[in-house]
């Protein structure tokens, strides 16, 4: 399912989920009420729709969808190009290709 997702500063987030983020970490939040990840959703992408890119992948699994007014938490997938392209370069070619 396709929400609207609004992109949260680092400190925001760390107040709310009462821990510092990694500075590969990023947070973003539904836009409505009880929208966001869901249980099951770890590994989901968040989408740049205007630009059309894979922004990072979920990293945490919230016990309640929407996550009770907390942000959701997102790995950079730039953090992981070097693995990737070292071991899917076929994929890398295509997810690198905006840089």
């Amino acid at each position: 399912m396709k929400i609207k997702m609004i992109n949260r500063h680092d400190s925001y987030c760390e107040v709310l989920l009462n821990q510092k983020l990694d500075d590969e970490l990023f947070c973003l939040q539904g836009a409505l009420q009880g929208q966001g990840m869901c249980r099951g959703d770890i590994g989901g992408p968040a989408i740049d729709d205007y630009k059309g890119r894979l922004l990072g992948i979920s990293v945490g699994d919230p016990l309640h969808c929407g996550n009770g007014g907390k942000p959701d938490v997102f790995l950079e997938v730039a953090v992981l190009e070097p693995f990737i392209r070292a071991n899917v370069p076929g994929l890398a070619n295509k997810l690198w290709k905006w840089y």
